[in-house]
């Protein structure tokens, strides 16, 4: 009776382990000075730099249906001043989404200070960016969440970014 009982309790705890969802997992991306967290590992696109577009790196994945996406871009080559570059991005963001501004507040990432913007889609998935100038690179820190979604993954993802210490 107690191997049954034992056994039962055996597949019982296998059963919520396989249920659980992964743990949250810093992935670092140094040569970008960047780190975030995901539950699963991330897709990571790197463009060099060409005529028309500066050297940026991309890092994606869609985690409980909402998509969590990290952009670094370099951004030096434009000449402009840090501030100039995080007060064109917000009008510029929207301008490419086809959205509508729902906030557009001021955002931290340590003491580093930018912008997080939320824009509606109508029927399509929100969008919440935080936006950082550091030294001529940009970092978009964005998610999409469905309408029906808690938004809980998205802010985790969102809090989870930081500069790595140099």
């Amino acid at each position: 009776m107690r191997i049954i009982t034992a056994g039962a309790l055996g597949l019982s705890l296998l059963a919520l382990t396989a249920c659980s969802k992964p743990q949250w997992k810093e992935y670092d991306y140094p040569a970008w000075g960047f780190g975030v967290s995901f539950q699963a590992q991330p897709g990571v696109t790197e463009t060099p730099a060409t005529a028309n577009a500066p050297h940026s790196l991309q890092a994606e994945a869609t985690q409980d249906g909402v998509d969590l996406v990290v952009i670094a871009i370099d951004s030096q080559a434009t000449g402009k001043s840090d501030q100039d570059i995080l007060a064109d991005i917000p009008d510029e963001m929207v301008r490419s989404s086809e959205g509508t501004v729902k906030s557009n507040v001021n955002a931290t990432a340590g003491k580093l200070v930018g912008r997080e913007i939320t824009i509606d889609h109508g029927a399509d998935p929100t969008e919440r960016a935080r936006v950082f100038v550091l030294n001529g690179r940009v970092y978009q820190v964005i998610t999409q969440t469905p309408q029906d979604s808690d938004a809980a993954t998205g802010t985790k993802f969102l809090d989870s970014f930081h500069l790595l210490a140099k």
